[in-house]
């Protein structure tokens, strides 16, 4: 059982306070890191947010898994959030190559929602194919196929890589939030920040307003 706290984001970014040398005193303020390009600090959190789905889903029991939550959260089960996520990421992570993406496509009642170890097995995947693309251009040109109404058919719309990457990782956290609630229900407690978007932590890591 993995019960540790997985790295946040911060900690990956955070630079350090140059060493002063020949005697010299260093700076009052530290010299700012180059900012990595969009795609490798896009990727690096999203694979945060893969570890820590990783994590959680080694908390849990294959009963919580795949047990049907109460009114309050639909009936849904935590292994459906899970594979409604995975599907989500799988579907850029995949279609990358082709240059066509299709999140409405996905299949649905895939081992992932009832087995947490075929849910790790595609985490990791993941992680791995997210970490994989580097320093890919982020305007990157992709085709997003979509299901704008409930007719079936699809309409196409163009974005990039970069732009992609920020949604599938919000859509992630998204789902989190929720997944937060229903692990708490099952008596599991999860890291203080799971479910909380990066924009969320800044500010509460920037404590309150001084005026």
């Amino acid at each position: 059982m993995n019960t540790s706290a997985p790295t946040s984001v911060s900690s990956l970014r955070s630079g350090e306070f140059p060493s002063a040398r020949n005697g010299a005193q260093a700076p009052t303020h530290p010299t700012p890191c180059p900012r990595p390009s969009p795609v490798v600090e896009l990727t690096s959190a999203i694979n945060v947010v893969l570890r820590e789905l990783h994590a959680m889903i080694n908390t849990i029991s294959d009963e919580s898994y795949t047990q049907r939550s109460s009114a309050q959260f639909m009936h849904a089960t935590i292994g459906g959030h899970v594979r409604h996520s995975i599907d989500h990421l799988a579907a850029l992570a995949d279609g990358i190559a082709t240059g066509v993406v299709a999140y409405d496509r996905r299949a649905r009642g895939t081992p992932v929602e009832t087995d947490r170890n075929a849910a790790a097995i595609e985490l990791a995947r993941l992680a791995t194919a997210f970490e994989s693309l580097g320093e890919v251009d982020p305007a990157h040109p992709l085709t997003i196929e979509v299901m704008a109404t409930r007719s079936g058919t699809f309409q196409a719309v163009t974005s990039t890589l970069a732009r992609e990457l920020a949604f599938v990782l919000s859509h992630t956290v998204h789902h989190q939030a929720t997944l937060r609630g229903m692990v708490v229900a099952c008596g599991v407690t999860v890291p203080e920040n799971f479910g909380f978007a990066n924009a969320t932590i800044a500010q509460k890591d920037a404590g309150p307003c001084v005026r």
